[in-house]
């Protein structure tokens, strides 16, 4: 969260112009309070970090075996992780941080790469089961849709233009043919066709079960 700021006509509270940022060394900035000549800001920062970590474990008997290995590291945000297909790396956002991107990483902690860089929120990717693509969720056309990007940065591609609930998370099926888009209000999800433009798409909600009860 940022602190922001736009010029008002003090006795009608009219607004004189656009809104601007007041850039602070902090993720989070609130509570601002103004001194009394309007020079000095007071507020309270929050600072969040998140990296990830590797570690063994037994299916067997269920339990974590030796020490956690650091794959990132430093100040970035880093979540929402999801390995590749073939297990040598990691697709991760940055949800929280100033700018919310896309990276991929080495399981050892090498070769970081920048998939997107913009003011977007760009959030939860997933690989394609054949690994040749990375599916998330973006407000980069004003409301959250469903993109695409290759593993190297390339081909950034609009999956899904929606009307009413914007889309949220979503997940490959195991053979790559079918998405399942989420939703962000109340409502079943949906599945797509990635190999089809959305004008093309011929959209199954998915119907939820209801319990049974004896």
């Amino acid at each position: 969260m940022n602190l922001w700021r736009v010029p008002v006509e003090e006795e009608t509270g009219q607004v004189l112009g656009a809104p601007e940022p007041v850039t602070t060394p902090a993720t989070y900035s609130g509570y601002p309070s103004f001194a009394r000549d309007g020079r000095r800001l007071v507020y309270a920062e929050s600072s969040y970090q998140a990296n990830l970590q590797e570690v063994r474990f037994d299916p067997v008997k269920r339990q974590v075996t030796g020490e956690p290995r650091w794959i990132t590291r430093g100040a970035r945000v880093a979540t929402h992780q999801h390995i590749s297909p073939d297990g040598r790396w990691l697709a991760f956002s940055s949800l929280g941080d100033r700018q919310e991107d896309l990276f991929i990483i080495g399981r050892d902690g090498a070769e970081l790469r920048q998939l997107t860089n913009d003011p977007a929120k760009d959030r939860t990717p997933r690989w394609s089961p054949d690994g040749e693509r990375i599916i998330f969720f973006t407000d980069r056309t004003g409301r959250y849709e469903l993109w695409q990007v290759r593993p190297d940065g390339s081909e950034l591609k609009q999956l899904t233009s929606t009307t009413g609930p914007e889309i949220q998370m979503s997940n490959w099926s195991p053979d790559g043919r079918t998405i399942l888009c989420s939703l962000q209000q109340p409502g079943a999800p949906f599945l797509m066709n990635p190999a089809l433009p959305w004008t093309q798409q011929t959209r199954s909600r998915c119907r939820r079960r209801a319990s049974l009860k004896d």
